[in-house]
């Protein structure tokens, strides 16, 4: 199984301050980013944005957000699989990673924002389209 791409939009309720570290590709650093979704249920979603070797440089350089930003955040999702150091098997982490964070805001034809998710519905899918 390949990693698994979606996108999730909510508003940034924490970010954390850049953890460096050293890789063979050399220097590296991740932020944690958690946004929650406005819908009914207010779902929290937490991912990391890293930035390692000759791109390591531009981890402030792409990073213009803070708390309160509405966000549509292109995320990947990936299982590791590990051997575990106390020699008891295989391990498995999940770990969610954004590769491009935007403003979820679009322009409408008046020139000022729109929320990206207002006035969007799908044509294609009526109510007799269900499938059961």
């Amino acid at each position: 199984m390949g990693i698994l791409s979606a996108s999730a939009t909510g508003k940034i309720v924490s970010i954390s301050e850049i953890r460096n570290f050293d890789t063979k590709k050399g220097q590296g650093g991740t932020r944690t980013i958690v946004i929650k979704n406005n819908d009914e249920y207010g779902n929290t979603l937490q991912f990391e944005h890293t930035k390692i070797g000759e791109y390591y440089k531009y981890i402030d350089g792409d990073w213009n957000f803070k708390v309160g930003d509405d966000v549509c955040a292109e995320i990947n999702v990936e299982t590791i699989s590990y051997q575990k150091k106390d020699g008891s098997g295989e391990g498995l982490f999940t770990k969610v990673s954004a590769w491009k964070l935007s403003n979820n805001e679009m322009p409408n034809s008046s020139g000022g924002q729109v929320d990206a998710t207002d006035g969007v519905q799908d044509e294609s899918i009526g109510e007799d389209d269900l499938p059961f």
